[in-house]
C-alpha cells in the first residue's frame, strides 16, 4: 500500500508498505485520503477514505501521480464521494 501523490492531506506523514501480511495505520487528521497497491495498481486496486468534515475537492485526482487505471478508479470513486456528500 503506497500513499497517492496529490490525494493526501499536508502535513501528514506518507505510507510505503509492501510484502506485509497486515498493518495498521491511524487517520485522525480530516482529510482525503488515496491508496494504491503498489504491486496491483495496474489491475484498478485504489482506495479513498474520507475523515471527518472535509473540503469536498472533487477533482484532486486530475492532478494526482496516476496511470490511466488510476485516473479511472478515482474518478469513479470521486464520484461516489460526491454523490455520498450531497444527499447528506
Amino acid at each position: 500500500m503506497k500513499t497517492v501523490a496529490g490525494i493526501w492531506p499536508e502535513g501528514v506523514q506518507t505510507v510505503d508498505v509492501a510484502h506485509q501480511p497486515t498493518f495498521e495505520i491511524k487517520l485522525d487528521k480530516p482529510g482525503i485520503y488515496g491508496f494504491k497497491c503498489k504491486v496491483h495498481n495496474r489491475h484498478g486496486m485504489f482506495g479513498l477514505v474520507i475523515v471527518g468534515e472535509v473540503d469536498p475537492r472533487y477533482d484532486l485526482w486530475k492532478n494526482a501521480a496516476l496511470n490511466d487505471v488510476g485516473k479511472r478508479v478515482f474518478s469513479q470513486l470521486f464520484d461516489q464521494f460526491k454523490a455520498d456528500y450531497e444527499t447528506r
